[in-house]
């Protein structure tokens, strides 16, 4: 049996796809249902994770995520691709197969013709050889697999609801697994910490519930340690369990509907409506109405305002009445643009992306499918283009975000946060905008 291979995640050169969002972070670290693919590996394998990713991530992987920086331990291993989208129970299953030698798994879950590896049993020696982005897949027999792999954005907003029933499924008996953020430490002190090492879940006896809540469908609702629910919240799970992270605070008047998630640490303001199909991450704020979305961690969107279908980076703050279309008038698929013309998704429903650091100004009307890319910040009475390019400013025209403006907004905002700052966080900036063109094509039409 193979239950004692190590698990190492490798990006692969289709990573880019992802973005904006993958560029400030391994593809690993991209969130559907309640976890990441790292947290499901770490939850098969604990202790024998490791990960390859793109040269410019390195750096803060080492610093943020070391034991998945470590070398090679001499051992057979399981590499996964990190845009696999795979389960805990799926890479359980791949961790325990009989070794039959070298292989690898080939999925046709591809946008371009052909497919792409999705996992492979590797020997020590060739697992030590591994880089990433590198293709070792020529010389191995291949065998194909029905698992799928992420291409972009909106497929894992499209995974979404059915990865938070099933993984609100296994935590209920496994509990979950200690949070970390790639990039992040928080500074000594913060309370924060308490709340992302907890890994208990449990009924309401572990929250603090106020007269006047109402909770449909109880057992099916699982609770962290001290998250807290004021009076007048509904949390509706009829249509899927709700699951509320440890220190989390539910403020009066909120109406909250299964499959959900909501992180450690995040404030859900009054009166604010999470629809289904909707993760947010540790230590938000959330306000107005939010269905079937993604929020990675540290992101505000505190005010009114409508968010459907969409995927939000970290440190994303969104203006008062900030809206955001996910359905276009006529009912045609959505194209969304990455900066490089438009693709067409084949849904219907299809919100924004919004890299890290993306800003936008009161009363922002985003469009069907609309990108933002790193540090753009987004203001202005008209709709924004379609594609607004990483490091701009403004509304029509845009222009170039001044990156020395741009570094010292991300000091500030680390800090409010209690998250320690340092020279990594600001390379890691410099080489999104050099890569970029740091908000060149800023005014490129829609």
């Amino acid at each position: 049996m193979g239950a004692d291979l190590d698990l190492l995640l490798v990006e692969d050169e289709a990573a880019v796809r992802l973005r904006p969002l993958s560029w400030t972070r391994p593809v690993f670290e991209l969130r559907w249902g309640l976890w990441n693919l790292r947290e499901r590996a770490e939850m098969a394998a604990p202790g024998r994770v490791r990960a390859l990713v793109r040269p410019h991530l390195r750096d803060l992987l080492e610093w943020s995520l070391p034991d998945l920086a470590r070398p090679a331990r001499g051992r057979r291993t399981l590499a996964v691709n990190a845009r696999a989208a795979v389960t805990t129970t799926e890479l359980e299953e791949l961790l325990r197969a009989p070794w039959r030698g070298e292989r690898v798994l080939w999925s046709a879950s591809e946008e371009e013709g052909g497919g792409a590896w999705v996992a492979a049993w590797l020997e020590a020696e060739t697992a030590e050889g591994l880089r990433a982005e590198g293709d070792f897949t020529l010389e191995l027999p291949v065998e194909d697999s029905s698992l799928a792999l992420f291409d972009h954005t909106w497929d894992l907003v499209a995974a979404n609801p059915a990865a938070l029933e099933a993984d609100a499924h296994l935590a209920r008996g496994r509990g979950l697994p200690p949070r970390r953020i790639f990039g992040v430490r928080l500074e000594e002190g913060a309370p924060a910490r308490e709340w992302l090492a907890d890994t208990m879940l449990g009924d309401v006896s572990r929250a603090v519930v106020f007269p006047g809540v109402h909770i449909l469908e109880e057992q099916d609702v699982l609770f962290g340690a001290a998250a807290t629910v004021k009076p007048g919240v509904v949390l509706d799970a009829q249509g899927g369990p709700i699951v509320l992270g440890a220190g989390c605070r539910i403020e009066s008047n909120v109406t909250i509907e299964g499959p959900a998630y909501v992180g450690p640490g995040t404030v859900v303001h009054p009166m604010t409506r999470l629809r289904e199909g909707t993760s947010v991450g540790a230590l938000c704020k959330m306000g107005g109405e939010v269905e079937e979305s993604i929020v990675l961690d540290l992101s505000n969107k505190q005010h009114d305002g409508f968010l459907g279908h969409a995927y939000l980076g970290s440190w994303v703050n969104l203006g008062a009445d900030t809206n955001a279309s996910d359905l276009k008038n006529n009912y045609s698929t959505v194209r969304v643009d990455l900066g490089e013309g438009p693709i067409d998704t084949g849904l219907r429903f299809v919100g924004p992306t919004l890299g890290d650091h993306v800003r936008t100004g009161i009363n922002t009307m985003l469009t069907t499918g609309a990108v933002a890319g790193v540090c753009a910040n987004i203001f202005g009475a008209d709709f924004p283009p379609r594609w607004i390019a990483d490091f701009s400013w403004g509304g029509s025209p845009r222009v170039p975000y001044r990156l020395e403006q741009a570094l010292e907004t991300a000091r500030v905002v680390h800090g409010r946060r209690q998250v320690q700052w340092n020279h990594r966080h600001e390379e890691l900036l410099r080489f999104v905008h050099e890569a970029t063109a740091g908000g060149g094509d800023a005014s490129r039409p829609d």
